[in-house]
């Protein structure tokens, strides 16, 4: 049984409020005018659902993120995290900053993966999810940095 987030996770002080972080997002997650991603859509921004969570191993429902400041110091380009293989080609990249994130109640946990030191976790500090109001307003501070490709039944 998966636990409170606030009860397992905490809030790293050495992720500024500055520090950029990287959502994966899929075509259906972003609102679109014609062929412009324009926005992110709510369920962008919210949490794994506990089987998902379980099956990933995190102890506590979380949304997963890329740390920029750790892609920048390996290299890496956050256009090219669609290219890992894990996202099979399917999705875009869409930003808000650690900032953001704490005034809609959340908290930043570092989760490095074998493949990816710059993986973190973004938890809710209170409470067993991130309400519906909290993924609303992460979803309005986020900034569309690669959209994600239409599909062709979509296009």
């Amino acid at each position: 049984m998966l636990r409170d987030p606030c009860d397992v996770f905490e809030d790293d002080p050495t992720v500024l409020d500055s520090d950029v972080l990287y959502r994966m997002v899929r075509y259906d997650t972003v609102q679109w005018d014609g062929e412009n991603a324009v926005r992110a859509r709510t369920n962008a921004f919210q949490d794994q659902p506990p089987q998902r969570a379980q099956k990933m191993g995190y102890p506590a429902v979380a949304l997963s993120v890329y740390l920029g400041s750790i892609l920048q110091r390996d290299g890496i380009d956050p256009a090219n995290l669609v290219e890992d293989s894990r996202w099979r080609g399917g999705y875009g990249v869409a930003s808000i900053t650690a900032g953001q994130a704490r005034l809609e109640g959340q908290g930043v946990a570092r989760d490095p993966l074998p493949d990816s030191a710059a993986h973190c976790l973004v938890f809710a500090r209170s409470g067993r999810k991130k309400t519906k109001g909290q993924s609303k307003a992460l979803a309005r501070h986020a900034i569309i940095v690669v959209p994600p490709p239409r599909p062709a039944s979509a296009q």
